[in-house]
Order: structure tokens, then C-alpha cells, then sequence
């Protein structure tokens, strides 16, 4: 079937109206053209259970004001350096330069991926902040990343612990410390790694410090309750108090020395005990010869001894005789125990005289007169 022909101009009035038409186009081009373009970032998210880096699956972009030409250009180039890092594997430098495109530009994208390369460098609280900023966009609801975002938040919120401060003090504070890491006040609530915590608030006063200990449990929640700093007590100024004669401490006795006064003190009894057996056996001996004598001397006739009595006369001299140096020994011995349990005694006594004047004073006599011995 033939297309019927155009039908020409009649007139130039006609044909005016395409020339009219034409110009009014020309006209909104030129228009258009005249007001500023802004190119939109070049964003890049990750799937949703594999967590890697996938170009051609963009998230929504953010809602945020306009940035400068300049700053969108500097975040473009920090996500796709940290784009390259990530699939080399350098997980903790693409966390930085996910986090420096998110501070040039923010996008819900930055901090998508800055959350997926903190989870694969280890860095748990880093990575739930990253999430937890993710979802704070009302388009992430909308992207393909947002499931894995929130099923990653909920299981690292059953590991971590949270540590939140009320402070309910007139006096200011000035500096919060978290395991000695400066934290601001408005980064509360934060997250910790469960474990013992140490907190430290510091006031404007030089001495107003409060250190609280804390123990977070796995998923657990834990306020401080700050009521204000510890004032140091003001003591009162010292009054003369008058002068105070205070005895000497008492010395402490000698365990050796109380060892030897024992040691002595049994000595010398021993020494009497044996001086005393001595005593009794050399008397016993001398009255066995003293018999002996008596009997030798019945056996004689004059000065002479008896003929029919000088066999028994001679037993009883022989016999005279071992008593005799029987005894002249026991006489010897029984002296020299004697001395030597009058010399332990006198030890003895001199120890245990030492003993009690150290231990309290005592009054004397010597040649010079009476003397008060400490």
C-alpha cells in the first residue's frame, strides 16, 4: 500500500507554523542547557550474603544536600581506590578510604561498603557502627544490601556490649575516658567489646576523677549512673598538742638467746644431778674402806700382824686398798662436776638475768651506790 504524499504549503502562512514550531523547541534546549548539571557519584554496593564488591548492582543514592563538583569528584576517586583495594584483599586500608569517600561525599553506598570491609578485616565495632549509619538512610530499606546489613547488625549486637552514661552532676565533665581511648559525650551509647571496662571521668578541678569498673556482658547493656566527683576532705589545721614521754617500745626477745638459757639452764641441772651421784657413790666407797680398815686393823697383834690371821689380814689390805683409790677418784670427779655445774649454773643465771633487765629496769647495788638498770 502506497503512503499518500504530503500535501505542500498553499501558502506562506502555513508553512510558518512548522518554522514556529521548530524555533520554540531550539528555545528549551538552549534553556535547559543554561542551568547547572551535576553528575551523580559513581556508587558501589555489595550483594547481600556473599558481601563482595559488585559494580554493576548500585544502591540508592543519598538524599543528601548537593556537594561541590570538587568533593564528588574526590569521593568518587577514594571508592574506587578503595574499590581496588577490597579486591585485593587489603580489607583495612578499603575500610579507610570508604570512610574518607563517606566524610568527602555522603552516601548511603560509603558507608555500606566501609561496613563490609571492616566485617572482613575482623574489626566487629567498626563494622556495626558502619551498619548502624547504613541503615540510619531511609532509601536503604529499598536496596538489595540492606537484609545482610540488618541480619549482620542483630548477630554482632548478641557479641558486643554497650555502655551508656547518664550524667546527673552540677559539676561539668570535662573528658570521658573508655580503656584510657578519649570518648565524647555524644558518642554515647557505645560500643564495647564485652569484658572488664575501665571508665574515667575527668572534671575541671585538678582532683575531679572518678574511675568506674565495669563488666559488660555479651549483649548486655550497662549505665553508669554518674552523681558527681569526690570532694577531697579539708583537714583542719594542726594544734599544738603538748609533749607526750612515751616509754621505749619493748625489745623484741632473742629466739637464740632464749635457746641458749635453756640449753644452759638444763645443763647445769644435769651437772648438779650428776655432782650429786657423785657426792653419794663417793661416799658409799669411803665407807666401804673405812670397814675395810676397821677389819685389817682386827687382824693385828700389836703392830704385827697375827700368824694364824695373816692370810685373812692381807684380803682385807688388798681390798683396803681398791677402795681407798676408789674413793680418791670419786673425790676427783666429784669436784670437777662441781665446778663445772657451778660455772653452767652461773651462765644460766647471767642469761636469764639479761633477759628480765632488758625486758623492765631494775635497782642494784654497786660499789658506787644504788643503780636503776634498763
Amino acid at each position: 500500500m502506497r503512503r499518500p504524499a504530503r500535501p505542500r504549503c498553499s501558502s506562506s502562512a502555513i508553512c510558518l507554523k512548522g518554522q514556529i514550531s521548530r524555533v520554540a523547541l531550539c528555545a528549551l534546549l538552549a534553556l535547559g542547557l543554561a542551568f547547572p548539571v551535576r553528575a551523580a557519584p559513581v556508587v558501589l554496593s555489595g550483594p547481600a550474603e556473599s558481601g563482595a564488591i559488585d559494580p554493576e548492582v548500585p544502591v540508592a543514592s543519598s538524599a543528601s544536600e548537593p556537594q561541590p563538583s570538587e568533593q564528588q569528584a574526590e569521593a568518587r576517586r577514594l571508592f574506587r581506590l578503595a574499590k581496588e583495594q577490597f579486591n585485593a584483599a587489603e580489607y583495612a586500608a578499603a575500610a579507610g578510604n570508604f570512610e574518607a569517600s563517606f566524610a568527602a561525599a555522603e552516601s548511603p553506598e560509603a558507608a555500606y561498603n566501609a561496613a563490609l570491609a571492616h566485617d572482613k578485616a575482623g574489626a566487629r565495632l567498626a563494622t556495626m557502627t558502619w551498619f548502624r549509619r547504613y541503615l540510619g538512610y531511609e532509601s536503604s530499606t529499598r536496596d538489595t544490601g540492606y537484609p545482610h546489613a540488618l541480619r549482620r547488625v542483630e548477630e554482632l549486637r548478641a557479641r558486643l556490649g554497650e555502655l551508656r552514661l547518664q550524667v546527673d552532676s552540677s559539676e561539668p565533665v570535662r573528658a570521658v575516658l573508655v580503656n584510657g581511648e578519649p570518648v565524647a559525650m555524644t558518642d554515647f551509647p557505645q560500643l564495647v567489646e564485652p569484658g572488664r571496662i575501665a571508665v574515667r571521668l575527668l572534671g575541671d578541678r585538678p582532683d575531679a576523677v572518678a574511675d568506674i569498673p565495669v563488666e559488660v556482658a555479651p549483649g548486655g547493656t550497662w549505665t553508669i549512673h554518674f552523681t558527681g566527683f569526690a570532694r577531697t576532705p579539708v583537714e583542719p589545721a594542726p594544734r599544738p598538742d603538748p609533749p607526750v614521754v612515751r616509754p621505749e617500745p619493748t625489745p623484741v626477745p632473742d629466739p637464740d638467746a632464749a635457746r641458749r638459757r635453756r640449753a644452759l639452764g638444763a645443763l647445769a641441772w644435769t651437772g648438779a644431778g650428776l655432782t650429786a651421784a657423785s657426792a653419794i657413790t663417793m661416799g658409799v666407797v669411803g665407807g666401804l674402806a673405812l670397814r675395810k680398815q676397821a677389819a685389817w686393823e682386827s687382824h693385828l697383834c700389836g703392830r704385827h700382824v697375827c700368824a694364824d690371821q695373816y692370810v685373812a689380814a692381807e684380803s682385807d689390805a688388798d681390798a683396803l686398798k681398791g677402795y681407798v683409790r676408789a674413793t680418791n677418784v670419786l673425790i676427783g670427779v666429784t669436784a670437777g662436776l662441781a665446778v663445772i655445774t657451778l660455772a653452767l649454773g652461773v651462765a644460766a643465771l647471767r642469761e636469764r638475768q639479761k633477759a628480765r633487765d632488758a625486758a623492765s629496769g631494775r635497782l642494784r647495788v654497786t660499789f658506787a651506790g644504788l643503780q636503776l638498770a634498763f
